[in-house]
């Protein structure tokens, strides 16, 4: 699942998970709430969230998530350094940047998430 407000992130993760076939988009959401009622309806292995968001940021979406009973991980993915000190402390959650992460680098992190 990948929730971004930036559409071409959004397509440009969609089109690279589709390169691998353990991967699988099962949906997408263009903010925190949004991601929040789609964590809700669907089922996914991890949450790709995008820290800065309109409406809700990706780490309000991903306490909320975590107060619903949903734990699956999340993968929170920044073009900014200093959010990684601000996950601390929320369970399965993991931290790249949107700049200094290559596709391997991205691809690594939802696999050792997801195991």
């Amino acid at each position: 699942m990948i929730v971004d407000d930036d559409p071409t992130v959004r397509v440009t993760l969609a089109r690279f998970f589709a390169l691998h076939k353990d991967l699988k988009v099962v949906g997408e959401a263009t903010n925190g709430r949004d991601g929040v009622e789609l964590a809700q309806r669907v089922k996914a292995d991890v949450i790709v969230m995008d820290a800065r968001m309109p409406e809700m940021n990706g780490l309000e979406a991903t306490e909320q998530i975590r107060s619903l009973g949903i734990n699956t991980p999340v993968l929170i993915f920044s073009a900014e350094d200093g959010v990684a000190g601000k996950i601390n402390g929320l369970a399965k959650v993991g931290f790249l940047t949107k700049h200094g992460s290559g596709p391997r680098e991205t691809i690594a992190a939802i696999r050792e998430l997801a195991s």
